[in-house]
């Protein structure tokens, strides 16, 4: 069972949502479809599935409205969405692309990717210990879910 935790939006349409298992351990994205299919199986804690009035479609609808939800833009930027932590440290960052596609990035790249400004909320920066990565807007790396 999952719950969902936020939504992407791509061209003002909502594309994909984000999602954690009951345990709180495993965070995935579904597609707008996939999650109305898992809501259509009862298989989201917080979802259903509802039939729009406009044209019969199924819809997801989220306990507290899914405009509530925090939301993940892709316009033109990549989204950072989770930190890939091995033995405690901070890896790389799992990514959804401008074109929408998940990917698991190494730091080192994500750097080069805030540095050319492709990286939505995020700054790279050169500091006196090396390379970071610095939080802006609504995005707080720290606080990202562990992959």
């Amino acid at each position: 069972m999952y719950k969902v935790t936020g939504k992407l939006i791509k061209n003002l349409e909502i594309y994909a949502v984000t999602a954690i298992d009951e345990d709180n351990e495993d965070n995935k994205i579904f597609t707008y479809s996939d999650a109305v299919k898992l809501a259509r199986r009862n298989e989201l804690s917080n979802a259903r599935a509802i039939v729009s009035s406009a044209d019969g479609s199924f819809m997801l609808a989220v306990d507290g409205g899914i405009d509530k939800l925090p939301t993940w833009s892709t316009n033109r930027k990549a989204t950072i969405i989770g930190r890939i932590v091995e033995n405690g440290a901070c890896t790389g960052y799992k990514v959804i692309s401008a074109d929408g596609k998940e990917l698991n990035i190494q730091s080192d790249k994500v750097w080069e990717l805030a540095d050319q400004g492709r990286i939505q909320d995020i700054k790279a920066r050169l500091t006196n210990k090396g390379k970071a990565l610095i939080s802006s807007g609504d995005t707080d790396l720290s606080t990202l879910p562990e992959n």
